[in-house]
């Protein structure tokens, strides 16, 4: 298979500077390119006049035919009087008989859309469709039912119309009960609660309630020959099911979850369900099926096992309790989980650890450009890829540097109590954030989410000596690019005598400048020291730039007028800064400085410390931040 020579390829790129290549062992088999890229339709709400309710899925799973008899129902509540026809999808399931409210129904299937007719039916009435059928499945790993040991299933975006008879629509998500049947020698794990257990001679009936409602992408059953652990010492129990010994491993290998849930739940909302487990299957990704996490036999074992673990715990958050409105949003999933990664380092092993973690994913996010193409984040080209999942936690953390740290993990936890167990757009996520920030975000969401493309910067230092012997100091930004970006952008100056000035311009524009009155001349320059944004590449010419109009208090050496007045050396000023009021304010940062300011005047500053307060868990996280030039 191909595609697992370009995920060593990348692999090696990361491994061979010491750091962890993040989100490289991950991505490409999670949706290997061989499979389908997006689902059939992309658009949530295909169906308005009615809303699917509850499933109760009723299987039996014949291992030596390999397949499987099923009988589901549907309940589905009208929002119309006289709806259209109810609309199911089956895409390899043989439907046999459908019946409404236990009559026989009409009904047509034209591809993969299953029409049943439901006459006489008013706004607020509630049917139920049955449905039964029967239907195949794989012999190698791919979407819908995979048989052998164990049989399990994978639905993302649309494989449960592979095997199922169901809505298969991520926007109308239902509550279900599993009543599953299997040879009495397998284990079976599956979505919410084991309510029963029932064995015969040969074959066991094992039932399980999810009360909560679930997209059907998120649907699982697994059937093997597993060994159970469970760890019971955190805020929920944590099951692990593995086979073929390596029961221990994948225990050792999912220690820390509950530490990891007690963390989130702290940080964001609490933990929405009333368990976690990870069942182990031969294929090389993992997907966060609600409850029951499917976990690559390929991963066990390895320094990834981990990273891949809190990615799809993030998701029991975002995606599971809070699920896109359309795959066109699939930023909403994957940039999210990836995100809590970058989180879970920052929190479990320091802001250094963090920080490598954020440079690992921008040189994935590069890495996979070269294979996948350039494209926007949402309505991504290819939703499997770095431009979704590592380009998409970078701009989570652009935009937790942008608004700080209070009114963004304040909007996180806005987003999610407003949308728990519904679904939600990257609009209403925006309008979460701007009523935490309680400022406008439109600007940000249009370039980083929107369009694609990444910012590249010229930069370049003019300094000039004053009488006095103190340095006004022009700090330069320069876009040469067809479409410019609007950002804070950190600078690290080091003075003649070694210490350090660490300040931000709101780059926007062509050009930029901001100046700074010193007591030393600056060096040296390093544009984001602390690795907090997406540069494709920046580089300092000075020569390309000419000194700013004196504006600090003092005479330049040789010129025998007297300066202008400023604004007060430590207050933002508006003059000349071209910002209009849908671009971002720069105040509140007391070394942030507008582009085109007169002058943002800074006594010698060494070594100025960020902390980043983890809102809600109470920690501090992180210490100061190194200002030693670092090398990318």
């Amino acid at each position: 298979m191909w595609w697992i020579s370009i995920l060593l390829g990348f692999i090696g790129t990361g491994a061979a500077e010491g750091r962890l290549p993040i989100g490289l062992a991950r991505d490409p088999v999670k949706h290997p390119p061989h499979m389908s890229t997006f689902a059939a339709s992309r658009s949530g709400g295909q169906q308005t006049d009615w809303d699917v309710a509850h499933y109760d899925i009723n299987v039996v799973l014949d291992s030596d035919a390999s397949q499987v008899q099923g009988v589901i129902t549907v309940s589905a509540d009208a929002s119309v009087d006289q709806p259209d026809a109810l609309m199911l999808h089956a895409n390899g399931p043989d439907i046999e008989s459908i019946t409404v409210d236990g009559d026989d129904a009409d009904w047509s299937q034209s591809g993969e859309e299953v029409l049943v007719s439901v006459e006489d039916t008013s706004a607020g009435d509630t049917v139920l469709v049955e449905v039964t059928y029967t239907a195949g499945g794989n012999d190698s790993f791919d979407y819908g039912l995979n048989w052998g040991d164990p049989i399990f299933s994978f639905h993302e975006p649309d494989g449960a119309r592979k095997w199922l008879v169901v809505f298969d629509d991520p926007a109308d998500k239902a509550t279900l009960r599993w009543t599953i049947t299997a040879d009495v020698e397998r284990v079976v794990v599956a979505n919410g609660v084991l309510m029963s257990k029932e064995e015969g001679d040969e074959v066991a009936t094992w039932v399980f309630e999810f009360d909560a409602p679930i997209a059907t992408y998120l649907m699982v059953l697994h059937a093997g020959s597993y060994e159970e652990s469970v760890d019971a010492s955190g805020p929920v129990p944590v099951y692990t099911y593995a086979k073929d010994g390596s029961i221990d491993q994948a225990t050792e290998d999912f220690a820390s979850t509950g530490e990891m849930i007690d963390v989130f739940s702290e940080l964001w909302v609490e933990y929405p369900w009333t368990h976690y487990a990870n069942a182990v299957a031969p294929f090389g990704g993992a997907m966060e099926h609600t409850t029951a996490t499917t976990f690559g036999n390929s991963i066990i074992g390895t320094e990834w096992a981990e990273w891949v673990n809190v990615h799809e715990l993030g998701h029991h958050w975002w995606g599971d309790m809070v699920t896109l409105s359309t795959w066109e949003e699939i930023w909403l999933n994957e940039g999210f989980a990836s995100y809590t990664e970058t989180l879970w380092a920052e929190i479990a092993y320091g802001e250094s650890m963090a920080q490598d973690y954020r440079v690992s994913q921008v040189e994935s996010y590069f890495a996979w450009k070269e294979w996948e193409g350039e494209f926007a984040v949402y309505d991504p080209e290819y939703m499997w890829g770095g431009t979704v999942y590592d380009k998409g936690a970078m701009v989570l953390h652009m935009l937790r540097v942008v608004v700080g740290d209070t009114a963004f993990f304040q909007g996180m936890v806005s987003y999610g109590e407003k949308y728990a167990f519904g679904s939600a757009s990257i609009d209403d996520f925006r309008e979460e954030m701007e009523a935490a920030y309680g400022g406008d975000l439109v600007w940000f969401f249009d370039q980083w989410i929107y369009r694609g493309g990444d910012p590249s910067y010229v930069v370049g230092v003019t300094q000039t000596e004053m009488k006095d012997g103190t340095w006004q100091v022009d700090f330069h930004v320069a876009q040469d690019t067809d479409e410019t970006w609007t950002m804070p952008l950190p600078v690290l100056l080091t003075l003649d005598n070694g210490d350090a000035v660490e300040s931000e311009i709101w780059a926007d524009g062509a050009e930029s400048v901001v100046s700074m009155c010193l007591e030393q001349s600056v060096n040296e320059l390093e544009v984001d020291p602390n690795d907090d944004l997406i540069i494709v590449a920046w580089e300092q010419d000075d020569s390309r730039f000419s000194a700013a109009d004196s504006s600090c208090d003092g005479e330049e050496l040789g010129d025998t007028g007297q300066p202008e007045d400023t604004a007060d050396p430590f207050t933002d000023s508006e003059s000349d800064s071209g910002m209009d009021g849908d671009t971002p304010d720069a105040s509140g940062s007391d070394t942030a400085l507008r582009a085109g300011s007169n002058c943002g005047c800074v006594a010698t500053a060494s070594h100025l410390p960020r902390f980043w307060v983890l809102l809600g868990a109470g920690l501090v996280v992180g210490m100061r931040r190194s200002t030693v030039a670092r090398s990318r």
